[in-house]
């Protein structure tokens, strides 16, 4: 029953992550790379940014529990 229960919550994240692939996400920045959304989904970028900046990304795919802009 919790091996379903956990496959369950697997599936549903990994559809929610997919959801925001082709999305503009405001982005506030922990470090010059990584930052979360407003809806608190982790976000890595190649192009560096200031921490503490909210940046305008577009979200180019999903792996596992991270959006890649």
């Amino acid at each position: 029953r919790r091996d379903i229960c956990l496959n369950n919550i697997k599936q549903n994240y990994k559809e929610a992550y997919a959801r925001q692939v082709g999305t503009m996400q405001s982005v506030l920045m922990e470090t010059p790379f990584n930052g979360r959304t407003l809806n608190n989904f982790w976000v890595r970028t190649t192009k560096k940014h200031t921490a503490g900046e909210i940046a305008e990304l577009r979200i180019t795919e999903a792996k596992d529990t991270i959006l890649l802009a």
